[in-house]
């Protein structure tokens, strides 16, 4: 029951900002729960800073894995022509020649998941990647049965 409060808590908040910070999160992890738990960041780890500090403070006394959501459609834009994509974090809309710019694009995606999914096996933690449109239990099976 206590779990389920937790994920309906979880559905229900609305975000404060636009911008994900994925340390602040870590720090606010660290400074809140003093005894060991368990917790997954779920995230398309594409923002920018580094969180690697923030990690390894929360790691020494945590199990932390990392869970990037993946969609499809990141990788498949390249036939939609000139396109609008609105920058969440930024607040700002801005056209984009998907024909263009996909490489460029799935290059950075591909890049900052691959950053991410480093940072963790460095540091000896879990990572997966979870597809928007499959079911993520064989993902996690696999993961936790090592």
């Amino acid at each position: 029951l206590h779990i389920l409060r937790i994920i309906r808590e979880l559905l229900e908040t609305e975000p404060t900002g636009n911008q994900t910070d994925i340390g602040e999160a870590l720090r606010f992890l660290h400074n809140t729960l003093k005894k060991r738990t368990t917790a997954f960041i779920l995230s398309d780890f594409l923002e920018s800073s580094s969180f690697d500090n923030a990690l390894s403070l929360v790691q020494s006394k945590h199990q932390i894995y990392g869970l990037r959501i993946e969609d499809d459609a990141e990788y498949h834009f390249e036939n939609l022509g000139l396109i609008q994509l609105y920058n969440a974090e930024k607040g700002t809309f801005e056209w984009v020649n998907a024909k263009n710019e996909a490489r460029k694009i799935q290059e950075i995606i591909s890049a900052n998941a691959l950053a991410s999914e480093k940072l963790f096996r460095k540091k000896g933690l879990g990572f997966a990647h979870l597809n928007a449109k499959e079911s993520f239990v064989p993902i996690l099976s696999k993961m936790f049965k090592g």
